[in-house]
């Protein structure tokens, strides 16, 4: 089986507030503006009041089903790396 690893940041304390992402130590997405949200405008403090809580695993919105296996998970106030 191949491993894959995943990573990303959400950064509440520069403003505007950012969100990275990483797939096997490359970039796949980015957030650097309110102005680059699909769904329109978010203001430039989006994450104030969010991670409240932390809820991991599989939320699906049809009748499809699915596993999901989460190994090896770390939350940090810093990067740790996909290596």
């Amino acid at each position: 089986m191949r491993r894959s690893r995943a990573e990303s940041a959400f950064i509440g304390d520069k403003t505007p507030n950012e969100l990275h992402a990483w797939h096997n130590g490359t970039e796949v997405h980015s957030v650097t503006a309110g102005n680059q949200w699909q769904n329109g405008t978010m203001p430039d403090t989006w994450l104030n009041g969010k991670f409240v809580e932390v809820i991991l695993g599989w939320h699906s919105f049809s009748s499809s089903t699915a596993d999901i296996w989460l190994d090896d998970l770390v939350l940090s106030t810093s990067p740790i790396g996909c290596d």
